[in-house]
């Protein structure tokens, strides 16, 4: 088993399997520590750990409880965290943001840098807006477009306390000001200490639930904070502002994650490494519980098929038997009475007694389920020659018509059908075919009637099932007829 494992293991589908679903697990938990919920990512990391143990323990109800909840909880996760599957898809699809490039961009960070503090020394507040990866668009509301050449002139005047749009946000999007007088999402969260005005709300509230830099200057205090994946950093002087201006438009320019300023290089690679581990460990779980043999007893049907034309079954024929099998428990627990079937191909079979065996193939059993045993393991069926021939259907009256009417004719359509008999029998003796009985008593015209055929039970239809026939009774007066 060992040795299987580690074939399954080493194949490149599986590597595949593994690496894709370790990179999955990295980038939702760095999504969701982003926005502050990971401990949301800590509570399904725990119930993987719980099914893993579960299904290596073999804990049948914990196992089966997981296999059955898990549509539901998964419906569930979908309903609460709807935002946060919302920005982690966004995320993912997001185009890569170019770093502002050429000289006239070179001076950018520092001009917005002098305009920060420059307004922080009035003081006089403001919200600057550095896009990144994700769109902006649904989550600013008002604002006036402007797409204009940065200046410090121009930005100072934006935020003049005469200025119609100098309480809401500047956005800065490719190196121009792309617009001013915009209206951020207000945070949620208690992560803010109460002494922070609406803008510190406002720059959290939008870091929060967007990639996106927010620059805020405080109107009270004259301090400088910025906001980044939801987390509040103080500015003590330019260089500062500087540098969190290019590491964002760096971050933005790449696909990967990038680690936060201060964080390790060895974090994430621990983190990668803890994903890794945790995938290997649920996959490992996943195919030793595949592997796993168990036996399995199921009550299946006979289904007898290709039956020759001028073959019929007689005597007791069995309709069921018990098989017992054996293989992997992930393969048997999707074979049911509802899927199996015997198989009975009879397309060879001759007159007489012969002897049919229940088998893998007859069962098409999947390719690594064997079958242990059956009950019954033979299926003793009695065959006989059959006779195809043509006997006329005779009405079946019943009763008289109405006083002074009498039956002039009586005719069926179809007048004969074809029976399909056992040899013997149907060389002695015709079988009798009619109608299902019709009742003459009160009829007092002429009328059509369509009816069923009743046959012997040795007299089968040659093409099932028996059609119906139309029984035409003409009736005249008594004194017509006798005339």
């Amino acid at each position: 088993m060992i040795s299987n494992f580690l074939q399954t293991v080493l194949g490149w589908r599986a590597l595949t399997d593994i690496i894709l679903i370790a990179l999955g697990m990295f980038f939702v938990y760095h999504t969701l520590r982003r926005l502050g919920t990971w401990k949301m990512f800590l509570g399904l990391v725990m119930a993987m750990l719980t099914y893993v143990g579960a299904n290596l323990l073999g804990l049948e109800g914990i196992t089966w409880i997981f296999s059955n909840l898990s549509h539901v909880a998964l419906i569930g996760i979908i309903i609460i965290f709807q935002p946060e599957i919302r920005k982690m898809l966004e995320s993912s699809v997001s185009p890569a943001r170019r770093e502002p490039e050429g000289p006239e961009h070179e001076g950018l960070p520092m001009m917005i840098a002098d305009a920060l503090f420059s307004l922080a020394k009035i003081p006089c507040g403001a919200i600057f807006v550095f896009p990144g990866r994700d769109p902006l668009e649904r989550f600013l509301t008002g604002g006036v477009s402007l797409n204009a050449d940065p200046s410090p002139e121009l930005i100072l005047s934006i935020f003049d306390t005469h200025s119609p749009g100098h309480d809401g946000a500047l956005l800065v999007r490719d190196g121009r000001l792309a617009g001013y007088g915009f209206r951020l999402p207000i945070s949620k969260s208690s992560h803010l200490p109460r002494e922070m005005g609406t803008r510190h709300h406002a720059g959290m509230g939008l870091s929060e639930i967007t990639d996106a830099l927010v620059f805020v200057v405080s109107e009270e205090r004259g301090l400088v904070s910025f906001f980044k994946n939801g987390r509040l950093s103080r500015v003590p002087g330019r260089k500062e502002a500087v540098e969190a201006i290019t590491d964002h438009w760096k971050a933005s320019a790449s696909f990967l994650p990038q680690p936060e300023k201060g964080t390790k290089k060895w974090t994430t690679a621990v983190e990668l490494v803890t994903a890794f581990m945790l995938t290997i460990l649920l996959w490992s779980s996943v195919v030793i519980g595949r592997m796993e043999i168990v036996e399995k007893s199921v009550e299946t049907p006979i289904v007898y098929v290709a039956l020759p034309a001028n073959i019929a079954l007689s005597g007791v024929k069995p309709t069921g038997t018990r098989i017992h099998m054996a293989g992997p428990k992930s393969q048997l627990d999707n074979l049911t009475a509802d899927n199996l079937r015997v198989r009975i191909d009879l397309s060879k079979a001759q007159p007489g007694k012969q002897t049919f065996f229940v088998s893998r193939e007859s069962l098409n059993l999947p390719k690594k389920v064997d079958l242990l045993d059956a009950d019954p393991s033979e299926i003793n069926l009695s065959l006989e020659e059959t006779v195809d021939m043509e006997v006329p259907v005779t009405p079946q009256l019943v009763g008289q018509p109405r006083q002074g009417w009498t039956v002039a004719s009586v005719a069926v359509k179809p007048q004969k059908v074809r029976v399909v008999m056992k040899k013997g029998e149907g060389e002695q003796q015709a079988p009798a075919v009619t109608t299902t009985p019709i009742y003459l008593d009160g009829l007092g015209s002429s009328t059509s009637i369509r009816c069923k055929i009743i046959a012997p039970p040795d007299a089968q239809p040659s093409d099932k099932p028996w059609p119906d026939v139309e029984v035409q009774i003409r009736l005249i007066p008594v004194e017509a007829k006798s005339e």
